[in-house]
C-alpha cells in the first residue's frame, strides 16, 4: 500500500520561533501519510531564543545552520533530504491532517512540477492581521501567481534542474524560485486546498513596517523593477509624494499634486486588495483601515528604498 505513495521530505527553516514551532510540529506530526514515506527535518538559522530546545524535543531531524539567507536554509534541507519530493512550510505554519495527501494528488494528478497554497489567517486575528489579509471566513482564497515559501511542494528532479533556491536574496527567494521554474518548462500551480494557517502574521504596527523592510530589502538595487513590478512603481511615486509634502510648507500650491502622489498609491493598493479577496465592504471604518495599512505597506517599503538608495551612493 505504501508503495503508492513518493518518499516525501518536509523541509521547515527556523528562526526565533519559540512561539510557533511547537505547533506546527505538532501539526506535521499529525498528517496522514505513511510513516516510513515520510522524514521531517528542521533547518535552524542560527536562533537565539529557545526554538532550538523546543525542537530537539520533537522526534524530527534538527541541523544548525546560522549566518546564512533563508534561500541557503531551505537549500540545506533540500541537500540532506532523502524524499523525491520536497515540502517546504515556515515554522509558525500549521497544516491540518490530510493536507499533504492532498498536495501530492493535486501534484500527480495534474502532472505538475510543483504546487503550493498560500498563507492564512489563524482564529480571532487582530485588526492588522485582519486587514492585511482579507480572508473571509469558509471561503478558501488565492490571491497571487507564484509559489510561497511557507507552504511549497516540489519535485526533487525539477528544484535541483532549477538550482534550487536563491542564497544571496535576503526576500523573495520564493517569487524567484517561480520564476526559475518558468523559464525552465516546469509546472506549478497554487490551489487553496493547500492554504495554510499562519500565526507569525505582524500584530502590531511597528513588526508591521519592519516585515515590509526586511521585504523589500532589496529595493534600490533594481530600478528595471519599474518596468515590471507595478508595487514598486506605486513605492517610487509614495517616496517622491513624501519628499515632495517638504515642499509645500514653502510652495503652498502644490499641496493638491502631491496629495495625489501620497494618496493615489494606497488607495490602488486598497482597491486592488479588496477586489483580490472579493471582499465587498461598505463599511467606512473597515476601508480606512485598510487603507491605513496599505499606507503603512508603502511607508515600510519607501523606507528600503532610501537605503538601497544610500547604498548605491555610498558605493559610488
Amino acid at each position: 500500500m505504501n508503495t503508492e505513495y513518493p518518499k516525501v521530505s518536509i523541509i521547515v527553516p527556523v528562526f526565533n520561533e519559540e512561539a510557533h514551532v511547537a505547533k506546527c510540529l505538532d501539526s506535521l506530526l499529525k498528517i496522514e501519510y505513511p510513516e516510513n514515506k515520510l522524514e521531517i527535518m528542521v533547518i535552524d538559522n542560527g536562533s537565539t531564543d529557545s526554538s532550538a530546545e523546543i525542537v530537539r524535543t520533537y522526534p524530527v531531524q534538527y541541523t544548525l545552520l546560522p549566518g546564512v539567507k533563508v534561500g541557503a536554509v531551505r537549500n540545506k534541507g533540500a541537500e540532506i533530504a532523502s524524499g523525491s519530493i520536497f515540502v517546504f512550510i515556515d515554522g509558525d505554519c500549521v497544516v491540518d491532517p490530510g493536507w499533504l495527501k492532498r498536495a501530492i494528488s493535486i501534484l500527480t494528478c495534474e502532472n505538475m512540477d510543483a504546487v503550493g497554497g498560500l498563507a492564512g489567517l489563524r482564529n480571532n486575528p487582530n485588526w492588522i492581521e485582519a486587514n492585511w489579509i482579507l480572508e473571509q471566513p469558509g471561503n478558501p482564497f488565492v490571491y497571487q501567481k507564484t509559489l510561497v515559501g511557507a507552504c511549497m511542494i516540489i519535485s526533487k528532479s525539477a528544484f535541483n534542474a532549477i538550482g534550487g533556491f536563491n542564497e544571496v536574496m535576503s526576500a523573495g527567494e520564493d517569487s524567484d524560485l517561480s520564476s526559475k521554474l518558468t523559464a525552465g518548462g516546469f509546472s506549478y500551480t497554487i490551489s487553496p486546498k493547500l492554504n495554510v494557517v499562519h500565526y507569525g502574521f505582524p500584530i502590531t504596527i511597528q513588526d508591521f513596517l519592519l516585515r515590509q523592510m526586511w521585504h523589500s530589502s532589496s529595493y534600490g538595487e533594481d530600478f528595471g523593477l519599474i518596468l515590471t513590478d507595478r508595487i514598486f512603481l506605486l513605492v517610487v511615486i509614495f517616496t517622491i509624494g513624501m519628499f515632495a509634502s517638504v515642499l509645500t510648507i514653502v510652495y503652498p500650491m502644490l499641496l493638491p499634486i502631491v496629495l495625489m502622489f501620497l494618496l493615489f498609491p494606497p488607495a490602488t493598493l486598497s482597491v486592488k486588495r479588496l477586489y483580490r479577496f472579493r471582499f465587498l465592504t461598505f463599511n467606512p471604518v473597515r476601508l480606512l483601515q485598510v487603507f491605513f495599512i496599505d499606507v503603512l505597506y508603502l511607508f515600510g517599503r519607501s523606507i528600503s528604498l532610501l537605503k538601497g538608495l544610500g547604498r548605491r551612493i555610498n558605493i559610488s
